[in-house]
């Protein structure tokens, strides 16, 4: 227990460039613990036109990813951030992130995008279907696939560095992928 305590904290500090290039993920860490560093370090790699004091992350629905999301979040001391679980689009507004879990598609990404919050999810074909970021498995790999026309409606600006380790796509590729 103590060494999966010193091994999840150890990821907590780790930038999301040494996460995207390890080969394999770390030894008694699930994929869901990986998952919720990827999305606390989004954080670091975006600007919008609104930056808060305090970052806050939202999640809807019910997921591992979520839960770990909610461990990671209270564990931190080392910035202003905060996790709340909603249930409806009004309370999307408080948001900076917007994490939905998988079944949670009944909650429409078009409202986060008017608020300039960031939409992430680990659903299959989320940033295909509209969604900005979206988790993926590849390979024992946790990946990241960039929907960049959504987070540029959203006015939500990625860092390069963040966009050479994710997957893009663009309107076209939103295309092929719907036929």
């Amino acid at each position: 227990m103590l060494l999966r305590a010193f091994l999840f904290s150890l990821l907590t500090s780790w930038p999301v460039l040494a996460l995207a290039q390890s080969t394999a993920r770390p030894l008694g860490v699930a994929e869901s613990d990986l998952k919720a560093v990827f999305i606390v370090r989004l954080l670091d790699f975006i600007q919008s036109d609104l930056q808060p004091t305090t970052s806050v992350i939202c999640v809807v629905g019910e997921s591992e990813t979520g839960s770990a999301l909610h461990r990671l979040v209270a564990s931190r001391s080392d910035k202003p951030l905060s996790i709340r679980s909603i249930k409806s689009a009004e309370g999307i507004a408080q948001c900076n992130l917007l994490f939905l879990a998988g079944g949670s598609e009944s909650l429409p990404t078009e409202n986060a995008t008017n608020m300039n919050v960031l939409t992430v999810s680990d659903m299959p074909d989320f940033a295909y279907n509209g969604g900005m970021v979206e988790l993926t498995r590849t390979q024992n790999r946790v990946a990241l696939t960039v929907n960049t026309v959504a987070t540029a409606a959203a006015s939500i600006q990625l860092s390069s560095r963040l966009l050479a380790l994710a997957t893009v796509i663009s309107p076209e590729d939103s295309a092929r992928h719907e036929n």
